[in-house]
């Protein structure tokens, strides 16, 4: 009797035929890996976006800290500013000075604002004084509309100045419309003023040496004796 080989019973599984998979199992597996194409694809740009949502925000740097010296000075400010200008601001002196250092220097910059406001509000109204000023002088030399702005009976400029009801009110309108132009600190503003008041005094004084009168006696007696 022949024997029976040892490896007849140790033959390797890969040499059968893989079962073929029904037509379920094939939708059930390409539906799986649909949804897996779809997980990759959405992790994918939260992935990235990760690192972005990591970062921390700069600190910004600390504001340094009043020296007691300028605490003093801005003390003196705020104390001055209520002692003349109190009436002119739209909240009362505070019964206690605020004690840190940024809010001391927002009371400060309040009032210095409103002081600028209510002052550029006075140099719209300069301004507009000294454009009437000037287009009447101007008006001698270009006038292509023929406009008589000065003469002995009237003049542009006093006729504007006289009725200031009528233009006061919407030059202020102007003035809050247009607040960042006016704003102006104290010292533009009494060069302005001054500036204004030169222009009126200077054409004051053409106006009367412009103006024809009789001579006197003695001018007549003096013009004689020079001629």
């Amino acid at each position: 009797m022949q024997a029976i080989p040892d490896d007849l019973f140790n033959m390797d599984e890969r040499s059968f035929p893989a079962p073929q998979p029904t037509a379920s199992e094939k939708k059930t597996q390409a539906a799986k890996e649909k949804e897996d194409a779809k997980a990759a694809k959405a992790a994918t740009p939260r992935t990235r976006a990760a690192p972005q949502q990591q970062q921390q925000p700069q600190p910004q740097p600390q504001q340094k800290a009043l020296t007691d010296r300028q605490r003093a000075v801005i003390t003196l400010k705020i104390s001055l500013y209520f002692q003349h200008f109190g009436e002119r601001l739209s909240f009362k002196q505070p019964a206690k000075l605020p004690k840190d250092d940024e809010s001391l220097q927002e009371l400060l910059l309040t009032i210095e604002t409103e002081l600028s406001s209510a002052g550029g509000i006075g140099v719209a109204t300069q301004t507009y004084l000294g454009a009437v000023n000037l287009i009447e002088q101007g008006s001698r030399y270009f006038n292509p509309l023929n406009l008589q702005l000065e003469g002995p009976v009237a003049s542009f400029s006093a006729t504007v100045a006289q009725n200031r009801k009528q233009w006061e009110d919407i030059v202020t309108e102007c003035a809050i419309a247009n607040a960042e132009w006016f704003m102006v600190g104290p010292v533009k503003r009494l060069l302005g003023v001054t500036f204004m008041m030169a222009q009126s005094v200077d054409a004051a004084n053409k106006a009367g040496l412009a103006r024809e009168r009789p001579l006197s006696a003695e001018e007549k007696k003096l013009a004689d004796e020079l001629l």
